[in-house]
């Protein structure tokens, strides 16, 4: 019975996994990569030593211990109990809540490694609700359920006025409330303040266009809206914004946009960060090889004036530019994914006269 339960159980994993495999198989043969490219804008290709991210990682969960109590204590006690409660319960039982801690141990493992993110909270988000989940499979004992939503129930009104109210924070110390619009020393903003309340960009989100009927639209405005899309070789130029999102929006499809923290560019994203001490999660800015920019512009390869960076672009554009199933691009699939050709760690940059000519300043 045991083996027929196991063979049960890994063939309802399989089922449940296989949309995530069938992704990855799409991924791999259309994109060339299994991983997206922020992967490698925010930690594949950063070279940003370990350490310096699980201290990020700590700052980040203890950011969010500070702002919002509920999500990392429902976390912690469901951890806790499953661990305890798991060792009195039937062996079936015992794999299920042992492997749903497991499972929230490997996920805040990942969250300390990554070094956290810039938005207060998401990273915790998805672990939160498989706590919950798992909260609902635990036997709680008579005397462990009702203290613990004692205490939720004390968290939950601590929490009335950071999620309802952010312009008056109660757990917020003095001098942060005058840097509220932007992010604190760590780099780490509350995102829901500043899209929702900002004096400046704020109340441009849905849910808050909505409440107050916002005389704007709730999207910038752009010559393509509501327009079909055409591509125009004789208006195509290559534009070198900080950060992409909403400038690539409004830029069109004539526009090849390259942004600093390579979120949107391959080359870039893979490149190693300008300070590796120094840093803000999901926002780490690269140095632009000479050259590079120039060639996107003309489409040859040989503007590049580092070898190294010549030779490198020269695979990684044939993978995210070529034919899907030339015999020369799956070569170079295999050749990058498996390390055999890696991007160069010092190489030529461009200077500051080749930068100003394709910057884009917001």
């Amino acid at each position: 019975k045991l083996l027929r339960d196991t063979r049960r159980t890994l063939a309802q994993m399989l089922v449940g996994l296989s949309p995530f495999f069938l992704w990855m198989f799409f991924s791999l043969v259309y994109y060339g990569f299994v991983f997206p490219n922020t992967y490698y804008a925010k930690l594949g290709g950063t070279g940003i030593f370990w350490r310096f991210r699980v201290t990020q990682g700590i700052i980040y969960i203890l950011d969010s211990w500070d702002a919002d109590p509920i999500t990392p204590f429902v976390i912690l006690v469901v951890a806790f109990t499953g661990l305890v409660v798991g060792r009195k319960v039937e062996n079936r039982e015992r794999v299920l809540l042992w492997g749903g801690v497991a499972g929230i141990g490997l996920a805040m493992a990942y969250v300390l490694y990554v070094g956290g993110d810039f938005m207060r909270g998401r990273f915790l988000v998805p672990i939160f609700f498989w706590s919950v989940l798992l909260w609902d499979r635990i036997p709680w004992p008579q005397r462990y359920l009702w203290p613990a939503l004692g205490v939720l129930a004390l968290l939950g009104f601590s929490g009335y006025y950071p999620v309802f109210n952010p312009q008056r924070l109660l757990m917020v110390p003095d001098g942060v409330r005058e840097r509220i619009w932007g992010w604190d020393r760590q780099g780490i903003a509350d995102e829901r303040l500043y899209y929702m309340h900002h004096p400046e960009v704020g109340r441009r989100g849905l849910v808050q266009w909505r409440r107050v009927r916002y005389p704007k639209a709730p999207f910038p405005s752009s010559p393509w809206q509501g327009k079909r899309w055409r591509f125009q070789p004789e208006r195509y130029r290559v534009m070198f914004p900080i950060t992409a999102g909403v400038v690539g929006y409004e830029a069109g499809p004539n526009v090849h946009v390259v942004d600093a923290v390579g979120i949107v560019d391959p080359l870039l994203a893979r490149l190693p960060a300008v300070d590796k001490e120094t840093w803000r999660p999901g926002h780490i800015f690269r140095v632009v090889p000479k050259g590079y920019l120039k060639a996107l512009e003309t489409g040859n390869i040989e503007d590049i004036a580092d070898p190294e960076i010549r030779a490198y672009y020269r695979a990684l554009s044939l993978v995210v530019r070529g034919p899907l199933f030339s015999a020369a691009r799956w070569r170079a699939i295999w050749a990058l994914n498996t390390g055999r050709i890696r991007p160069p760690h010092q190489y030529l940059q461009a200077d500051e006269q080749e930068i100003n000519r394709y910057l884009k300043r917001r």
